[in-house]
C-alpha cells in the first residue's frame, strides 16, 4: 500500500506544481485535500510544510524531524522574545 501512496503522491506533486506555477493555488489545495480523502486517511498533511506523508504512527503530525524541529525552534524563539519583552 505504501508504494501506491508514494506513486499517487508523486503524481499529485507534479500536478500541484503545475497548478501553483499557473497561479491556481485554490485548485492545488483542493486537489491535495482530494488526494488525502482518496487515500482513506492513510495519508496526512504535515502541520509545518503542508506536504503529504504516510505516518508510521497514528500520532505523527509532522512529515520529518526537520519539520518538527522547525516548529519547536519557532515556539522557543517566541517564548524567549515574550519573556524578554516582559522583563524589559
Amino acid at each position: 500500500m505504501s508504494e501506491t501512496i508514494e506513486l499517487a503522491t508523486a503524481i499529485m506533486v507534479r500536478a500541484l506544481r503545475a497548478e501553483i506555477a499557473a497561479g491556481r493555488v485554490d485548485a492545488a489545495q483542493d486537489a491535495l485535500w482530494g488526494l488525502v480523502r482518496e487515500l482513506g486517511g492513510l495519508a496526512r498533511l504535515c502541520a509545518e510544510c503542508g506536504g503529504v506523508f504516510n505516518p508510521s504512527r497514528r500520532d505523527k503530525v509532522y512529515c520529518s524531524a526537520q519539520c518538527r524541529n522547525r516548529t519547536n525552534v519557532r515556539a522557543m524563539r517566541r517564548r524567549k522574545a515574550a519573556a524578554k519583552g516582559v522583563q524589559a
